[in-house]
C-alpha cells in the first residue's frame, strides 16, 4: 500500500511539474539520461537493469519499466505462463538510488546530448506511457524488457537522428549471452534450470540489435552512437560503485550430477538382492522425476506464452511417458519401451555436441544413466 501511495504521489508531482515546465518553456534546462544498473544477488536481478532519469529545476525522477506486483494473488501462475504484466513506474531519483545502495549494485549514468525539442518529445512520450491505461505491457526477457523499452522511447522520438552500431558481427547466441551473466553471478544451478526450461530458439545467433536486451550491451552501444556527427552520450558518470562479480562455480552442477550418476551406474554391478532392489527403486525414482519434468516442459512449450520454451530437445531424455513407466511392472511386455528409451538416449549422447540445441553438460550423466539402465532392463526382460 505504501509503495502504491508513493507511486501515485510521484505521478501527481510529475504531472504538475510538467505543466509548470510547459508554461515556463524550460525544456532546454532538462537533462535526460540513461541509467544502467549492475547485477544483483537475486536471479531476477542478475542481468542488470535499465531506467530513464529526467532532471529539471523542478524535479528529479526515474522512469522504470521493470516494475511488477509481487502482491498479485495470481503472481506465480501468471509468471509461469508468461502472462505477468510489467509496468512503467515513476519514482524519485533519491529513492531509486537508495534501493541500489542497499543492494550494493552499481549505477552508471549516460547524459544524452539532445536538443530541446528532442527532450520535449521524450518527456511527452514518457508521460503518455505512464498513464494508467498505457503503463502495463507483457514482459518478454529477450525481446520486450526494461532495457528494450527504454531504447524504444529513444527510437520513437529521436531515433531518426542517430545510428546505433550495426557493423560488428555477433558470433554468439542468446544462450551464450545469458550464460555469461549467470556464470559471473554464481547462478550455476539456476543456469542449469534455465537450460532445461528454454529450448532451441535460445541458441539462435543474435543480430547486433538483438543484443541490446542486455543493459550493459545497450550502455556500451550508446557510447559508440553518434547524433549529428557528435557523440550521443555527452557525459558518463558512475553514480554508485559496486565490486565486480567473478564467481567461479559454474562446474558444480556437472561435478555433482556426474558423481551421483556415476555412483548409481557402478552400484548396478553389485549382485546382492538388496543392491538390485535399491537400484530398481532409484531407477523408478529417476523415471518419475524425468517424466514429471517432461510434462512440465510440454506445458511450458504449448501452454504458455514463453517463446523461448518451444522446440525443447530436453524432451529427448525427459520423456513425459517416463511418468507412466515408473509405476508399471518391468516385464517382457514393457521391455520394448526401455529399448526405445535406451536408443534415443544413446543417440543423444553420441550426438551431444552436434545437437541443434546447446545442452547443459550437467545433463550428460543423466542421459548416460537412462541409456545404461534402460538397456539393462530391456536385456534382462528379453531373456
Amino acid at each position: 500500500m505504501l509503495r502504491k501511495t508513493l507511486l501515485l504521489l510521484a505521478m501527481f508531482c510529475f504531472k504538475i511539474a510538467i505543466a509548470q515546465q510547459d508554461s515556463a518553456d524550460i525544456y532546454c534546462q532538462t537533462k535526460i539520461s540513461l541509467l544502467t544498473c549492475g547485477p544483483g544477488d537475486e536471479l531476477y536481478s542478475s542481468f542488470g537493469h535499465t531506467a530513464i532519469r529526467v532532471q529539471t529545476p523542478n524535479f528529479d525522477i526515474v522512469f522504470n519499466y521493470g516494475t511488477f506486483e509481487f502482491e498479485d494473488p495470481n503472481f506465480l501462475a501468471k509468471f509461469v505462463r508468461g502472462k505477468l504484466p510489467y509496468f512503467l513506474s515513476v519514482e524519485r531519483m533519491s529513492d531509486f538510488k537508495m534501493a541500489y545502495t542497499y543492494e550494493k549494485r552499481s549505477i552508471y549514468e549516460q547524459d544524452l546530448g539532445l536538443k530541446c525539442a528532442e527532450k520535449q518529445a521524450i518527456l511527452e512520450a514518457l508521460r503518455v506511457n505512464a498513464r494508467e491505461e498505457n503503463k502495463f505491457y507483457k514482459y518478454d526477457f529477450t525481446f520486450d524488457n526494461c532495457t528494450t523499452r527504454a531504447l524504444d522511447i529513444l527510437n520513437k522520438t529521436v531515433g531518426n537522428q542517430f545510428d546505433l552500431p550495426k557493423s560488428v558481427p555477433i558470433p554468439y547466441s542468446f544462450r551464450t549471452a545469458i550464460h555469461h551473466d549467470l556464470d559471473n553471478g554464481g547462478f550455476a544451478w539456476s543456469k542449469l534450470g534455465i537450460d532445461i526450461l528454454l529450448g532451441a530458439h535460445l541458441d539462435r545467433k543474435m543480430t547486433r540489435a538483438e543484443t541490446r536486451f542486455l543493459p550493459a550491451q545497450l550502455m556500451n552501444d550508446l557510447n559508440e552512437t553518434k547524433i549529428r556527427n557528435q557523440p550521443l552520450v555527452a557525459a558518463r558518470t558512475e553514480l554508485l560503485n559496486a565490486p565486480e562479480r567473478t564467481a567461479n562455480n559454474k562446474w558444480i552442477p556437472s561435478i555433482t550430477l556426474g558423481s551421483i550418476f556415476l555412483l548409481l551406474i557402478l552400484l548396478n554391478f553389485m549382485k546382492s538382492r538388496k543392491a538390485r532392489t535399491f537400484n530398481n527403486l532409484v531407477f523408478r525414482l529417476v523415471l518419475f522425476v524425468t517424466g514429471t519434468l517432461g510434462v512440465l516442459l510440454v506445458f511450458m512449450w504449448f501452454g504458455t506464452d514463453h517463446y523461448m520454451c518451444a522446440n525443447n530437445m530436453n524432451l529427448i531424455w525427459a520423456l513425459p511417458t517416463n511418468l507412466i513407466a515408473c509405476f508399471i511392472p518391468f516385464n517382457q511386455k514393457t521391455r520394448y519401451y526401455f529399448q526405445v528409451v535406451f536408443l534415443i538416449n544413446l543417440l543423444m549422447v553420441i550426438n551431444w555436441a552436434w545437437l541443434p540445441q546447446s545442452m547443459n553438460l550437467a545433463l550428460l550423466p543423466v542421459a548416460l544413466y537412462l541409456a545404461f539402465k534402460s538397456y539393462r532392463v530391456y536385456a534382462e526382460k528379453s531373456n
